[in-house]
């Protein structure tokens, strides 16, 4: 489940809330499995929430499109 919410983000950024819906929709999973994926996703640095003083709930992004030099860093010492 982790791959395909990662995923989601992937494709298109989205609200905490939005997200949710689309998961339980799609993967036929419980609202406390989809919290707890997003959990790993973020601990896991797959994803993290935007810092842009505009949203006011948790927008989520891909890691990789927010710190691209992180990302190219830690894959390059690999």
């Amino acid at each position: 489940m982790s791959q395909q919410v990662c995923e989601f983000i992937r494709l298109e950024p989205n609200y905490t809330g939005a997200l949710r819906k689309q998961a339980i929709a799609q993967l036929e999973c419980t609202k406390s499995q989809f919290d707890t994926t997003l959990k790993r996703l973020q601990v896991s640095l797959n994803i993290v929430r935007s810092n842009d003083p505009k949203h006011k709930k948790d927008f989520w992004l891909p890691m990789r499109e927010v710190h691209l030099d992180i990302v190219q860093m830690h894959e390059a010492n690999q």
